[in-house]
């Protein structure tokens, strides 16, 4: 049984890690970062953008955790 990383989950790591920070990519330290876009380019053409990076074992920036956030703070 192999340990391998899904390039899924690389991916998403990636879009963690070279996220811009105003409007430039702490990693790279450019405004167009190669990387990141590669890695989203290949999310969309697996069609896997829009499942999310916890279903595949990425990073969890906490996206869903705020989204939970602000559904209940609109139930009081």
């Amino acid at each position: 049984m192999s340990t391998r990383v899904l390039p899924a989950a690389s991916w998403w790591q990636t879009l963690a890690e070279h996220r811009p920070a105003g409007g430039w990519c702490p990693q790279c330290g450019k405004r167009k970062c190669w990387p990141r876009a590669e890695a989203f380019g290949q999310l969309v053409a697996h069609d896997l953008w829009h499942l999310g990076p916890q279903i595949h074992g990425g990073v969890d920036d906490g996206a869903d955790r705020a989204e939970t956030r602000r559904v209940d703070a609109g139930r009081r």
